[in-house]
């Protein structure tokens, strides 16, 4: 191999590896990263009953959706409303 070829293989899998954690990231919105800490967040401003009703119905509305993401949609859900 040449050093041009090289030089392609190296970008080619920089590029793919760019990709891949940008896809990886999809859906997730800033600030809300971590499932375990919004759920502090929830349970701390609503309480651990309510926060947990919250997320479990989330969890029936998206059922292919983990228990981390229903909480960031909750929470992102509550400040949404709180703006209105």
């Amino acid at each position: 191999m040449s050093g041009f070829e090289i030089l392609l293989l190296i970008a080619a899998v920089a590029l793919l590896w760019n990709w891949f954690q940008r896809r990886s990231r999809r859906g997730t919105r800033a600030g809300y990263g971590g499932g375990a800490r919004s759920e502090r967040q929830l349970v701390k401003r609503l309480g651990r009953a309510a926060s947990d009703r919250l997320i479990d119905q989330l969890s029936l509305k998206h059922p292919e959706r983990s228990r981390e993401w229903c909480a960031d949609k909750a929470l992102f859900d509550l400040e949404r409303d709180r703006r209105y």
